[in-house]
């Protein structure tokens, strides 16, 4: 499965971040990662085109195999969280763009944990081998999330 590329992203109210991942659940391997910070002082829908052309891009240099979207872990609707959700549509539509809209899912930390760990609770997470991810700990929270998310679609 080592030519498969899995996505994991992990989205703000204003960046991305996002992790390119390959290899086994056991042997990950990482490809690329990387954040975007969005433009300042552009309206909804200016910043909302401007992601889908960054994601675009970034589809078009490594075709994913696969998509994960870290998903909100609020409860409430802030302005942040629908912000949030705005930008996890874009990936979606990006995907659908290339065909491969049933190729994504959005995963909570207890899904991670489920899916790399083997029991749904997010606090396993803590206990995950994460030196089998070369480098791991260098990395911000945002991007170890979207690490996370590719890391958990590998078979």
């Amino acid at each position: 499965m080592s030519n498969h590329l899995m996505y994991g992203f992990r989205c703000s109210l204003k960046d991305f971040s996002y992790a390119v991942v390959t290899g086994t659940k056991s042997h990950p391997k990482i490809v690329k990662t990387g954040s975007r910070k969005c433009p300042s002082g552009n309206s909804v829908s200016q910043r909302l085109r401007w992601l889908q052309q960054e994601i675009g891009t970034l589809f078009s240099t490594n075709c994913p195999t696969y998509v994960v979207i870290k998903a909100d872990e609020g409860r409430s609707k802030t302005n942040a969280s629908i912000e949030r959700s705005r930008n996890e549509a874009i990936i979606y539509l990006s995907l659908a763009d290339i065909g491969l809209l049933n190729n994504c899912k959005s995963k909570r930390k207890n899904q991670l944990a489920k899916d790399l760990c083997g029991i749904g609770k997010g606090g396993y997470l803590q206990k995950l081998d994460k030196t089998l991810i070369d480098g791991f700990d260098k990395y911000n929270e945002n991007i170890k999330d979207a690490i996370l998310c590719g890391w958990s679609a590998l078979n």
